[in-house]
């Protein structure tokens, strides 16, 4: 059954509600990336799961935290990179 998102925090308001002062995005190992957070002496006070598609992140700057119902939570990042933008001349008339 598929979880429904309850809410969806930036990295810092997650960090601030676990009283981490740092996040460090942790890479190469055998299985998935995943976030770590330490508190301001260094101690460990958490860690997230990236999701699976959001794997290619390279800053932690990059993540949102979703919260499930269940208060399960897992990293996300869009990862998508605009490769074309087309402007527009728009002509707006003043309103009378």
């Amino acid at each position: 059954m598929k979880q429904k998102i309850k809410e969806t925090l930036t990295i810092a308001e997650y960090a601030t509600r676990i009283k981490a002062s740092a996040c460090s995005l942790i890479t190469g190992g055998s299985g998935y990336n995943w976030l770590s957070f330490t508190d301001a002496s260094g101690l460990k006070v958490g860690s997230l799961p990236t999701g699976g598609r959001s794997q290619n992140a390279k800053t932690v700057s990059q993540f949102e935290v979703l919260i499930f119902e269940d208060d399960g939570a897992v990293a996300t990042a869009n990862t998508y990179v605009v490769t074309d933008t087309l402007s527009f001349a728009v002509n707006y008339m003043p309103a009378v």
